[in-house]
């Protein structure tokens, strides 16, 4: 366990409505950050054309405090992953 404090970070993707979980995790697993320490998905939700996944990710280190533009540069990073293979995040 760090001794410095994670950030919590909850995206949710939307998708086609034949993606499964399995299949998403296939475009999240090549994604690389140093300070990923997990993610995990915490929800689903199934619309009538689309489905929306919510993953949480737990951000960290364990030399530091994450300063504001190394978080900013991981959603930066995340974002462009995601939109890159086709998928869009809901704000």
């Amino acid at each position: 366990v760090s001794k410095y404090p994670m950030v919590t970070l909850d995206y949710t993707i939307l998708t086609s409505k034949d993606m499964k979980y399995e299949d998403l995790l296939k475009i999240l697993k090549p994604f690389y950050n140093k300070f990923v320490k997990e993610y995990k998905l915490v929800g689903t939700y199934e619309e009538e054309k689309k489905m929306k996944y919510t993953m949480r990710y737990i951000l960290g280190s364990e030399e530091k405090t994450l300063e504001s533009k190394e978080i900013d540069k991981f959603k930066e990073k995340f974002m462009e992953h995601i939109t890159k293979n086709g998928l869009e995040i809901l704000f």
